[in-house]
């Protein structure tokens, strides 16, 4: 079990420990009973909210389920018991999809998310004329993003160079072997950028590795 599967675990386990617990409060029906326990159940939610943005885009159904939960007014005046059992569902059926195989397809969605993100930041400098800072940022992202393609795909890569790498995805037929060709160019780029060879390269190569690294996050991760 790895750290996002413990972590979901551990939130299910709260939340089905929260549950039996819930009755009224002073009147109140369905609300938390013991305000001493309300931080707890309150982090648990946060966490909760947390955990599901992380793993998931908004468009996800199970993104939009635990938005309702976390937005509504009715957590204004206490931990209604539907909140608890809506999110500790949500958690449990989540968990599910991950061990039946979901797991992975999560995490490269979670990487792609971050290689956007420097990938955004790269994209910035070089609007700004900063070859060295975009340069750098956008091969490390390029070399990452090959790399975790490869590991999808079950490819060792010890000691394997971007070249072969590519040559190995290509003969796996994850891409093509004109792409493999293409993407070598910027495999190029991306040596010459981190052994600074700032005088062989200039805006519009490090503008063709950012435009390339950003095909393959959205095609193949």
């Amino acid at each position: 079990m790895n750290g996002i599967e413990e972590r979901l675990a551990d939130l299910l386990s709260k939340g089905e420990y929260f549950l039996p617990r819930i009755g009224s409060y002073q009147g109140s029906p369905n609300y938390w009973y013991d305000p001493q326990y309300a931080p707890d159940i309150q982090s648990w939610i946060l966490s909760t909210n947390n955990i599901v943005n992380l793993l998931v885009n908004a468009e996800s159904h199970y993104f939009k389920e635990c938005a309702k939960v976390t937005e509504s007014e009715d957590l204004n005046s206490g931990v209604p018991f539907w909140a608890v059992q809506k999110l500790t569902g949500l958690l449990k059926s989540l968990k599910e999809e991950i061990s039946l195989g979901f797991l992975k397809k999560i995490e490269y969605m979670v990487f792609a998310t971050a290689f956007d993100d420097f990938l955004d930041h790269a994209e910035q400098f070089h609007k700004g004329g900063q070859l060295m800072e975009s340069g750098v940022l956008a091969s490390i992202v390029f070399e990452d993003s090959v790399r975790k393609i490869a590991e999808k795909n079950a490819i060792v890569q010890g000691g394997v160079s971007m070249d072969d790498l590519l040559d190995l995805l290509s003969k796996k037929e994850v891409i093509t072997p004109v792409k493999a060709k293409r993407y070598k160019g910027l495999a190029g780029i991306r040596n010459q950028a981190l052994h600074a060879q700032w005088d062989e390269l200039d805006l519009r190569d490090i503008g063709s590795l950012i435009k390339g690294t950003k095909e393959i996050i959205e095609t193949y991760l």
